[in-house]
């Protein structure tokens, strides 16, 4: 006698991929190729804070993957700017060897942005669009 999960034995009927992504859902055992993105508009942007919409969009996500990517909140060049700054640290930190700060070996490098006023930048570090779906 073949096994019946207790969902059949209730009666419950697993939704086929066709129907559960026309919900919306995704069966648990099936995986997104990539987080997904919300893109907020222009306005959205200005007034840091999604609608509706994308707020819902943007929970679902975070309940379903546990990651949400939300496109485009922080300017391009103010993120050019830090990543040349923090690769550069991050060699400069390397060339440490051993005395180096590493957590736990030394393939993993403790690495923050650097605490200074030319690098810190209010789209990054204190923007509510982010956190808006947590």
């Amino acid at each position: 006698m073949p096994m019946t999960t207790r969902f059949q034995r209730l009666g419950v009927r697993a939704l086929s991929s066709a129907t559960a992504s026309s919900a919306g859902l995704r069966a648990p055992h099936q995986r997104q190729p990539s987080p997904f993105t919300v893109r907020p508009s222009t306005e959205e942007i200005r007034n840091s804070s999604l609608d509706a919409r994308n707020l819902e969009h943007a929970v679902r996500a975070i309940h379903q993957d546990g990651i949400v990517v939300v496109e485009d909140v922080v300017p391009h060049e103010v993120l050019d700017s830090l990543n040349h700054k923090m690769v550069e640290d991050a060699r400069e930190l390397q060339a440490r060897g051993k005395d180096g700060p590493f957590n736990y070996n030394q393939g993993n490098l403790q690495q923050d942005a650097p605490p200074t006023v030319e690098y810190f930048h209010p789209s990054i570090f204190i923007s509510n669009l982010p956190s808006a779906p947590i």
